[in-house]
């Protein structure tokens, strides 16, 4: 069966069409995306600080109370670190002015946290390669089953081994999802509207750190508040995640039959009768659909440059994004309170970008955020030993709503820039670099504070080579998305053209 051209392209009534398709799916999904971002703000290895008998406030840097029957359970937040005791707990020494910390347990805090982000790493390639060889709709419901058992794991676990398994499966399932939600948007928002609706996806991440602040508020307990901010809404995403169906798009490449079945379905909702026919649409010289690898990103020339830029781009950009993260554990007022107002800062800059991105230069946007966060990182170095709590949380919500539109800007580039037809893996890939970098994010935090060294410093040496790399990316504005690998189109179109000869 012969090939359609993006449904895009259907010209007299698609737009109007496009409304069912846009509000049937953005109740699910953003239910689905508001729960898995929730997972990015709640640290189940909360830094340790400690309140003692003595009322003294004390980690593992300072000291930490004298023994361990003198920490004060009863007003110290119950985190997973508390909980299973992977803190120092008083065993430092000072050598040199520096404190060395040898704990085992203090490590597996740390390889917990990277464990969520090597989660994602591996999520993103196998996610992605399913997403683009086996559909959408199968893609986004095993990653809410994945992500469901993950977080149910670590709510009952009894250790801190099954603690970190349930966090690499929650690592696994969440982090592909913003590949799927944006590919999905991507290919069930009409042109006009289609870059609002996807920059409209982020602001709920920072609805849902408001949400993390106004529940740990009332929850003092690591489990609790992963049943009631995970768990219970994961099951009510797992139900409505059956009312999902598979993109027009995806099957006008397997089944154009069925995307035909949904056409006119959504055409019947709308109280429309569509008699579409095949002259109506564009058609594609018909390309053997092909099931794609990661490594072909790199076989084909007009992906390969790209997708380096790009993977580079996402090393970088997700260290500084959850650095931030981390960072706000440690300074600023408090942690809760300091994802609130995060949260409301990137909701307002994620809001203003709406208005900003349409019909501008996305490589001029991008670098411009990151000149801004080069800037912000800059000035809190130079104040980093005289600022309050307070300064620290404005510096810390100004950066991260940089941070945030540049990320933005980032996935945007992504949707527009390779052909539909291998986008998820190409996205996936990226993304899964970009999990790395994060995956870092602990140990260069704790050197830092080990050896004495502004967080600042790393954040903007790798700020200014994030800049640097940006230079090298180009401009995705009008760039037409293409459904097919251009050296496989132009195969197919030489292919035709001998057999005409024949």
């Amino acid at each position: 069966m012969e090939n359609i051209k993006s449904l895009f392209l259907y010209k007299s009534q698609y737009n109007k069409q496009q409304w069912y398709i846009i509000f049937q799916q953005l109740k699910y999904i953003n239910i689905k995306n508001q729960t898995l971002s929730a997972l990015f703000v709640v640290q189940i290895y909360k830094e340790p600080y400690f309140i003692c008998k003595n009322q003294q406030l004390c980690n593992e840097y300072n000291g930490a109370c004298e023994e361990k029957s003198n920490i004060d359970y009863l007003n110290s937040y119950k985190s997973a670190t508390l909980e299973y005791g992977l803190y120092c707990e008083n065993r430092q020494k000072k050598l040199k002015q520096k404190i060395k910390i040898n704990n085992i347990k203090r490590q597996l805090r740390l390889d917990g946290q990277a464990l969520f982000f090597l989660g994602g790493f591996l999520g993103f390639f196998i996610i992605s390669s399913l997403c683009d060889n086996f559909g959408r709709q199968i893609s986004l419901r095993i990653c809410i089953i994945v992500f469901f058992f993950g977080a149910f794991f670590q709510y009952l676990s009894n250790s801190y081994i099954l603690l970190n398994f349930g966090n690499f499966l929650l690592g696994f399932a969440s982090n592909p999802n913003l590949v799927l939600v944006n590919i999905y948007f991507n290919e069930i928002s009409p042109n006009c509207k289609k870059q609002p609706y996807l920059l409209t996806i982020y602001c709920v991440y920072g609805f849902t750190e408001i949400l993390y602040f106004l529940s740990s508020f009332y929850i003092n307990n690591w489990r609790n508040l992963m049943l009631f901010v995970l768990i219970i809404p994961s099951l009510l995403t797992f139900w409505l995640i059956i009312f999902i169906k598979e993109t027009p798009k995806y099957l006008m490449k397997t089944n154009t039959e069925k995307a035909f079945q949904i056409l006119k379905y959504i055409g019947s909702f709308n109280g429309l009768e569509l008699d579409i026919k095949v002259e109506q649409l564009e058609v594609f010289p018909t390309i053997q659909r092909q099931v794609y690898y990661f490594w072909d990103l790199f076989r084909y020339k007009s992906l390969r440059f790209n997708t380096i830029i790009f993977s580079l781009q996402a090393v970088f950009l997700s260290f500084q994004y959850y650095g931030i993260m981390f960072v706000s554990d440690l300074v600023g007022i408090e942690y809760g309170i300091n994802t609130f107002f995060i949260g409301i800062s990137e909701t307002i800059g994620f809001t203003f970008n709406l208005f900003l991105v349409e019909n501008r230069s996305r490589k001029k946007l991008y670098i411009g955020y990151q000149i801004l966060a080069c800037i912000g990182f800059f000035i809190f170095l130079l104040f980093d030993s005289t600022t309050n709590q307070y300064q620290q949380l404005v510096f810390m919500c100004v950066i991260k709503m940089f941070l945030g539109n540049q990320f933005n800007i980032f996935y945007l580039q992504t949707t527009e820039i390779f052909p539909s037809s291998i986008i998820t893996i190409a996205i996936g890939f990226i993304l899964a670099m970009g999990s790395v970098g994060a995956a870092l994010i602990p140990y260069f935090l704790d050197f830092g504070n080990i050896q004495g060294l502004s967080l600042n410093i790393i954040f903007l040496v790798v700020g200014i080579v994030s800049l640097i790399f940006s230079f090298l990316g180009i401009e995705t504005l009008n760039l037409q998305t293409q459904d097919y690998i251009l050296e496989e189109y132009e195969n197919c179109q030489y292919s035709e053209i001998i057999n005409k000869e024949k």
